[in-house]
C-alpha cells in the first residue's frame, strides 16, 4: 500500500523529462497551487496524478511576443 503512494510521487526533474515540461515550470505550478507537490530539503516533489489532471485541462497560450516595427 505504501509503495503505491510512493509510485505516484516523483521529482520535478524526472517529471520534466517524462512529460516535456521544464523543471522551473513544474515548480511554479506547485507554488501556484495548480499541481500538488512540495519541497523537501533540496528536492521538489510532484504528485503525478495531480500533474496528469492538470495536463488534461485546456490552457490558454501565453502572451504573444511584441512585433517590432
Amino acid at each position: 500500500m505504501k509503495q503505491d503512494c510512493l509510485s505516484q510521487i516523483t521529482t520535478t526533474m524526472e517529471a520534466s523529462r517524462k512529460y516535456g515540461l521544464s523543471d522551473s515550470y513544474l515548480r511554479r505550478l506547485i507554488a501556484q497551487g495548480k499541481v500538488r507537490g512540495r519541497k523537501t530539503v533540496r528536492t521538489w516533489l510532484v504528485d503525478v496524478p495531480s500533474l496528469l489532471q492538470f495536463l488534461k485541462t485546456e490552457r490558454k497560450p501565453g502572451p504573444k511576443p511584441k512585433r517590432s516595427r
